[in-house]
């Protein structure tokens, strides 16, 4: 029997009408260098409200950050759910946003990934770091990126319900409904939805010709304030102009298969613990299936909202309403805050969990995958000493199983900076927001 000598990446089994995506094989690693690795991907996860931090001794255990330095160091209970996960984790510690120093802390969610400046009624936001990398790898994958959070849309300023920003500085609307995300990654539809698809991609690219056109036109009548702001309207339209076109020639292929089951995705899960897995098991399904390599999750946006419940039956009260100053040193109220410090970590290290439990070429989804967790806030509202994790990459020339203390007031934008280096991309940028470079502390 003939062996089988290379396969593209994107290579389909085709028989009686029905195509099927193939996994990541091995003999994919042999021809185009393209196909020679499985691909980088990069994960956003955020949470709210800051950490428990109390700084009287005798409640030292309800602290979140870990203790030691370097390799020497020792997980605190809050975190001990990433003890098994040490190899693959790096805690960081002295990091901020200088643009948000002087801002409330739950005002700095909505520049955690662009580095944009909140101060007083300033309020300039950039891009933000995951579509920076998905402008450029976004185009291999159905979906350039996904952008996910219970409440999802975009929020209001300084209470954003969205981690992703666009080169304008816009929100970019997060999903929320678990079903529907589902159906949208995995769910062929039936020939009627595919037509209306096209309908709609036909009459979205009709209006946005029309637009574009009459927008040329006035362009060349405005003052240089209004031209500029022309100039941003046109650079959204090209965009939408480029994801209509992207998802037109995907229209056409068959979506993966999912071969695990999938009942948990057929509606919202009600409990708390079940609603972050079911979030965090559709960014494992979508990197595994290669439906994208960039993803961001906001597990709920700052100063409450609807889903700042989540840790009620966790703790028997509201998520902001244990980050208040009043109550830091209280030990009743330092244990409930543990408790959800706790709970969100061990979620998180569920989500590593599964992407080390899909092998991939030489490695895991993991190893191939770099993961930021954290805050834009650290104890009693303050911006500053962001709580991060990074994980994940051990394959992508990330080091890891330590605690690294970096100088006071670090740019935060230093993490992403790194991470977005590692990324390979055909065009990296020479830094990002006001990075001064990367951590050369975090590459192996």
């Amino acid at each position: 029997m003939p062996s089988i000598r290379t396969l593209n990446r994107r290579s389909f089994l085709f028989a009686t009408g029905v195509a099927l995506p193939l996994p990541w094989l091995e003999c994919m690693a042999v021809g185009d260098s393209r196909e020679q690795t499985p691909p980088r991907r990069f994960a956003s996860i955020y949470f709210p409200n800051g950490v428990g931090q109390p700084k009287s001794e005798p409640l030292a255990k309800y602290r979140w950050w870990p203790a030691g330095k370097g390799q020497d160091f020792k997980f605190s209970n809050t975190l001990q759910s990433l003890e098994g996960l040490r190899e693959h984790v790096t805690v960081v510690q002295g990091t901020e946003h200088a643009t948000v120093r002087r801002t409330n802390g739950h005002a700095c969610g909505d520049v955690w990934l662009t580095g944009g400046t909140i101060t007083g009624d300033t309020y300039a936001n950039r891009v933000s770091v995951d579509q920076v990398a998905a402008e450029q790898i976004g185009r291999h994958t159905r979906f350039d990126s996904l952008i996910m959070s219970p409440e999802g849309g975009i929020g209001i300023r300084t209470r954003t319900s969205t981690l992703s920003f666009d080169r304008n500085g816009q929100p970019i609307p997060a999903w929320y409904d678990i079903p529907k995300i589902f159906a949208r990654m995995f769910s062929d539809g039936s020939r009627d939805s595919l037509a209306r698809s096209r309908y709609r991609l036909r009459m979205n690219r009709s209006i946005l010709d029309a637009v574009s056109e009459q927008s040329r036109h006035l362009q060349r009548q405005l003052g240089a304030a209004d031209r500029q702001k022309m100039d941003q309207y046109l650079t959204s339209v090209r965009e939408t102009e480029q994801r209509l076109g992207r998802t037109e020639a995907w229209l056409e292929r068959p979506k993966p298969k999912v071969e695990t089951d999938t009942s948990q995705f057929m509606e919202t899960p009600k409990g708390s613990t079940e609603l972050l897995r079911a979030y965090y098991d559709l960014m494992v399904l979508a990197f595994q299936t290669d439906s994208t390599r960039v993803a961001t999750y906001q597990i709920a946006r700052e100063n409450g909202g609807p889903f700042d419940r989540l840790t009620q039956p966790i703790a028997g009260v509201n998520w902001h309403g244990i980050s208040h100053k009043g109550y830091l040193e209280q030990e009743e109220h330092s244990a409930k805050w543990h408790r959800v410090d706790r709970w969100c970590a061990d979620q998180f290290a569920y989500f590593l969990e599964r992407l080390k439990s899909v092998r991939e070429g030489e490695g895991t989804l993991l190893d191939h995958t770099m993961v930021l967790y954290g805050c834009s806030q650290n104890y009693a509202h303050t911006p500053k000493n962001y709580a991060t994790v990074v994980a994940g990459g051990n394959r992508l020339g990330l080091k890891h199983g330590q605690l690294l203390h970096m100088p006071e007031n670090t740019p935060f934008a230093n993490v992403l900076y790194t991470l977005l280096t590692r990324l390979e991309l055909p065009s990296c940028p020479k830094f990002f927001a006001d990075s001064t470079g990367p951590i050369n502390e975090m590459i192996a």
